[in-house]
């Protein structure tokens, strides 16, 4: 499956999010109902390291309405979500879909190039433990 979603800590406080090669929306609605699951299934709050560095660019045509949907309905225990990326790509889509409606994501999407990167910016909110 190209997008896997787990638990990337012992401690369950961080959302694995990983996408590989080309996906479809069907698969993005599945992957993100298995975020929402994991978060609501702990009682403390939850981050989410996105790993978009090998993942196709080019995007279901209806991508930013999904993904504008589920960000307006986060399960109220997520907290923060970090993409990992190589490319402007994600941080563009994000932008296109704040800047095009009264949309604000309830929570903070930040953009970095390297994972650990993404660590620490999340070990600054949290104890994320290594696995």
């Amino acid at each position: 499956m190209p997008i896997e979603t787990d638990w990337g800590n012992l401690e369950e406080n961080l959302i694995i999010f990983k996408v590989q090669g080309k996906w479809t929306g069907a698969e993005f609605v599945h992957a993100m109902d298995n975020v929402q699951k994991l978060a609501q299934s702990t009682p403390q709050s939850v981050m989410v390291l996105a790993d978009m560095r090998y993942a196709m660019a080019a995007t279901p045509q209806n991508f930013t309405t999904l993904l504008k949907s589920y960000m307006q309905r986060k399960a109220d225990c997520l907290q923060r979500v970090v993409v990992v990326t190589h490319s402007m790509y994600w941080e563009r889509i994000v932008s296109i879909i704040e800047s095009s409606s009264d949309v604000r994501f309830p929570i903070s999407i930040e953009f970095v190039k390297t994972v650990d990167e993404a660590l620490t910016l999340l070990e600054n909110d949290a104890n994320i433990a290594d696995d």
